[in-house]
């Protein structure tokens, strides 16, 4: 634990740097719209003339959310220009999408959750209010909770807790209790083994997000530390893997993302069962990143490029076991 808590810094330093790679400037342009937004693979060195840019939003929050830990955890100024670039592009567009997806917003949320490069806040509040509307809309008018990827209501949930927490929102707060009362009394957070989960098969799609784990996620954040332990304990200890799981699709961020979940399901336990299959995971991706980037691409049997919403899931679960215990 000391080790990884000392390591902190250096991994967000290599995921930042990559980050930079991917955000959008000249050459592919000097000023419009697309300036500052994050694509979802590497840019840098590639020819504007054949390779297409992306216009991606939550893409570029979460690497708004990678840049501003490390400036967090560092003091360092080193990537305040990728973060003034890629908040302008957030703060200028995010009028061009009227109807604001959940997903999306519940990166606006956690981008704004880390204090130090938020801009000016009544700018950053307008866009907050949106964001939680969207999400509060969405949950409240589902009436089963198998959404998966974008759609996934205990991702949203937990987003929508985390952020309520950071930013001592009690209005969020408070419905996400009512919500996590009434979705616990409906069962909908039983675990099923992680290595059974429902995989995407066929062309096209995502399979990033374990649906476990974001139950876990949200139980544990929105829960009383007692009431999660035990139910941690009682449900969710015998599901997990031994480590890493191999996936038909997005296997690398499927697992990144499992791995903060048992740092989460740790934190608030101190079962060592947890801390053995976060490290389990935390190594094999490790092992994989042959370029010491702290990124990789989605899959290891397709999509070679290294990708920057792998970046992003990948330090999502390294700063999460660091919330917690020494």
């Amino acid at each position: 634990m000391k080790n990884h808590r000392n390591g902190e810094p250096a991994h967000f330093r290599l995921a930042s740097t990559f980050l930079t790679r991917c955000q959008v400037l000249s050459p592919y342009v000097r000023e419009g719209l697309l300036r500052g937004v994050v694509c979802p693979w590497e840019i840098e060195g590639a020819s504007p003339a054949t390779s297409p840019v992306l216009e991606d939003f939550h893409d570029t929050l979460e690497a708004i959310w990678v840049w501003s830990h490390h400036r967090t955890l560092t003091g360092s100024p080193d990537f305040d220009a990728s973060l003034k670039e890629a908040w302008a592009y957030v703060l200028n567009n995010h009028h061009r999408f009227p109807s604001l997806e959940p997903y999306d917003a519940s990166h606006v949320l956690l981008a704004s959750c880390e204090p130090d490069r938020v801009p000016p806040a009544g700018r950053v509040h307008a866009l907050r209010i949106r964001a939680v509307e969207s999400i509060e809309e969405y949950l409240s008018g589902l009436e089963v909770y198998d959404g998966r990827e974008y759609h996934d209501p205990f991702w949203l949930l937990f987003a929508l807790c985390r952020y309520g927490k950071s930013c001592s929102d009690t209005n969020a707060l408070r419905f996400v209790r009512r919500i996590r009362e009434r979705w616990q009394r409906a069962g909908a957070f039983r675990v099923t083994p992680f290595n059974r989960e429902p995989r995407h098969i066929g062309p096209g799609g995502h399979d990033f997000f374990s649906s476990n784990a974001n139950k876990i996620l949200a139980f544990s954040e929105s829960s009383t530390t007692r009431e999660a332990r035990r139910w941690l304990e009682d449900g969710s200890l015998r599901m997990i893997p031994d480590g890493f799981v191999n996936r038909h699709v997005d296997e690398n961020p499927w697992n990144a993302h499992m791995a903060a979940s048992m740092a989460s399901a740790f934190n608030t336990t101190g079962n060592s069962t947890f801390l053995g299959a976060y490290f389990s995971i935390m190594d094999e991706l490790r092992r994989r990143d042959k370029q010491g980037i702290c990124s990789l691409p989605r899959q290891s049997n397709s999509y070679r490029g290294n990708e920057s919403w792998v970046a992003f899931f990948w330090s999502f679960a390294y700063a999460e076991l660091c919330r917690g215990r020494e």
